[in-house]
């Protein structure tokens, strides 16, 4: 996926939707195809920044990139 530029590829998307946010994360390794991580949070009791932070260090871990957050 990209946003159009050369330079640019989409890594996060997030979706509002009315009760729920979804937030889905494209892993960039060492594998075939595209493969990304979705996670639905619901919106009273879920917190979509420390989603986003945890989401982010767990990736990195997953695909090697060294120490997560």
């Amino acid at each position: 996926m990209t946003n159009g530029k050369h330079d640019e590829d989409l890594t996060e998307i997030i979706v509002c939707g009315t009760r729920v946010y979804h937030l889905l994360n494209l892993v960039h390794g060492d594998f075939d195809g595209l493969l990304f991580v979705h996670v639905l949070l619901d919106d009273d009791t879920g917190n979509l920044a420390m989603a986003r932070f945890r989401l982010h260090g767990i990736l990195a871990e997953f695909a090697g990139g060294g120490h997560g957050q």
